[in-house]
């Protein structure tokens, strides 16, 4: 993935580590740059995508291409299922609570 180079696709990346928050530790935390440089960007008109900008974008996308560890369930354990669906898209994940957050047992998608 290339890094954005105009207001709507900070906008669009931000959308979608929003829609993706629960399953990315301090989320907002990653995505400060993009605000300000949204912020910024509203008021001259001129995306300016800085070397922190670039940092915090690799580095979501390392984060994000990373597998996570599947748990394995147990019979009769309490499981949640999240899904999310776009237009192009519906997205769908089934996790537990292990030590207080939630880990993921299986993931799919359909595009």
């Amino acid at each position: 993935m290339k890094d954005p180079s105009t207001i709507k696709e900070v906008q669009h990346v931000t959308g979608c580590i929003a829609a993706l928050r629960r399953f990315i530790p301090q989320a907002s935390k990653k995505c400060s740059h993009f605000f300000k440089v949204i912020k910024e960007a509203s008021k001259n008109m001129k995306l300016i995508w800085d070397d922190q900008c670039k940092k915090s974008f690799e580095g979501l996308k390392t984060f994000l291409t990373s597998p996570p560890v599947l748990e394995r369930a147990l019979p009769r354990e309490a499981l949640k299922v999240y899904i999310s669906a776009s237009n192009g898209s519906v997205a769908s994940v089934l996790v537990k609570d292990v030590e207080g957050h939630e880990a993921p047992i299986t993931m799919s998608t359909i595009l």
